[in-house]
């Protein structure tokens, strides 16, 4: 049984670990701004990480899955030239986007109605020039399925993150301001590039040649990869910038809250997006189709055993855990947490949607729907906002969510013949095979144990 799942299990542990901790170290330093900071500078800052993530989730897309397509599709020859089209992707992408936060920066404040958020972003343009080289090796981490590199990256870059935090709200060193923040961000970026250095010392160095011939395929395939991811994170920050844009950034922080902690309750869709699509890639080079569809199912049940009961918990005690996270002054966000919730249970069938279309290179259908629902949901979030009021974004997203979701899976019945009926099959199958996978690793535990007495 666990030879069966050795795969997942050995690049899920990481990849689960990597996102845990992302999540926890973010939830724990949330939790010290939450007390350091005013609703209205927590509201600013929320709205810079928003910004900061989506720009580094698009970099991420433009590259990484043409990348790892390529680098398992393409013949040996190729590699070289694949490594050059990613570097100089990733380059021309960062400069695009330094001059334009430089150049917008002075009329971003008065657009968001975010005192101080331009000038975070002038700061953040110069870290981007940091995360070329740290994006480049996350991604050659992946195409090794080196997925324990990955984490110790990103559990250096966040815990010195978290740390620094708390050294500064428990010593008062230092006044906590969103400049001293994005400072402080800085530095723990770069501290997780060189944990990267380290680790990459493990693996033989790439080859780098000018090979225009892969260039024009790999922006073609990055760029709708890049706009599905555009889109979809537009998709899911329209609340947060219409409540801070049409009532405040304090109320923008009760969204960013609510965001931090249903992030949780997607970290296992973003575990087995993860570790499916390298796999997805091999199996699609054999072009099986069938492969594809039992891949899809139980890639998605397997995400929903873990979500599902998050979802209930959340749904039972809003209140307790909004309390732990953000204090007092957050409760009254509570029913706003009790319904964005609800957005994990759509999650993992829409993220693998997406991983299926790459694969079968049809990553434009991905990228038109992601367009047109995130224009519907625009819209249905500023008619929420008019007619509903602070509420009015959570239950306009979830309807948006609940649409995309129908749309996907017709679209995957007609071309894998996916079944959500084999996928609620699955659902309550993987209970058993957990069960046993612990009890495997429990009893094998104490044979080793045994053994350790012999003389």
């Amino acid at each position: 049984m666990a030879k069966k799942y050795s795969y997942w299990l050995q690049s899920g542990k990481y990849s689960l670990l990597q996102k845990a901790f992302v999540m926890l170290f973010g939830i724990f330093s949330f939790m010290v701004l939450a007390r350091a900071l005013t609703p209205a500078d927590l509201g600013v800052w929320g709205l810079f990480l928003i910004i900061s993530s989506i720009v580094e989730t698009l970099r991420n897309s433009l590259i990484r899955n043409g990348y790892v397509l390529f680098m398992h599709t393409r013949e040996k020859e190729d590699h070289a030239g694949i490594e050059y089209a990613a570097i100089l992707t990733n380059i021309i992408y960062t400069a695009v986007f330094v001059i334009a936060f430089l150049a917008l920066s002075p009329y971003i404040d008065s657009l968001f109605n975010a005192p101080g958020l331009g000038a975070i972003l002038r700061y953040y343009s110069i870290i981007l020039v940091l995360l070329i080289p740290f994006s480049y090796l996350e991604v050659f981490f992946v195409t090794k399925m080196d997925f324990r590199a990955v984490f110790f990256m990103y559990f250096v870059r966040n815990g010195s993150l978290l740390a620094a935090l708390a050294v500064v709200f428990l010593t008062g060193i230092i006044i906590m301001d969103l400049r001293v923040l994005i400072v402080i961000y800085g530095l723990t970026a770069a501290a997780g590039l060189a944990m990267g250095l380290v680790m990459s010392r493990r693996h033989e160095r790439m080859p780098v040649s000018r090979d225009y011939r892969i260039l024009p395929g790999f922006i073609a395939f990055g760029k709708y990869v890049f706009a599905n991811n555009l889109f979809s994170l537009i998709f899911r920050s329209v609340d947060s910038f219409t409540t801070a844009s049409f009532i405040s950034t304090t109320a923008s922080a009760f969204y960013s809250t609510c965001a931090r902690i249903t992030n949780l309750v997607d970290v296992p869709s973003q575990v087995f997006a993860d570790i499916m699509f390298p796999r997805a890639a091999q199996v699609m080079k054999s072009n099986d189709r069938e492969g594809l569809r039992r891949m899809y199912e139980k890639t998605v049940a397997a995400t929903l055993t873990f979500t599902i009961p998050a979802i209930l918990v959340i749904l039972l005690i809003p209140k307790f855990i909004m309390g732990i996270i953000a204090g007092p002054a957050y409760l009254q966000a509570a029913p706003i947490l009790q319904i964005i919730v609800f957005y994990g249970f759509f999650l993992p069938f829409i993220k693998q949607f997406g991983n299926i279309m790459d694969v079968m290179n049809k990553p434009q259908v991905n990228s038109l729907l992601m367009l047109v629902f995130a224009g519907i949901n625009i819209g249905l979030n500023l008619l929420g906002i008019h007619y509903i009021g602070l509420y009015g974004p959570a239950i306009a997203t979830l309807t948006s969510y609940f649409l995309l979701f129908i749309v996907t899976q017709i679209i995957l019945t007609r071309l894998l013949g996916v079944s959500r009926i084999n996928i609620c099959r699955n659902v309550i199958s993987f209970y058993p095979v957990y069960l046993n996978l612990a009890l495997g690793m429990i009893g094998r535990g104490k044979k080793e144990e045994v053994y350790a007495e012999r003389p």
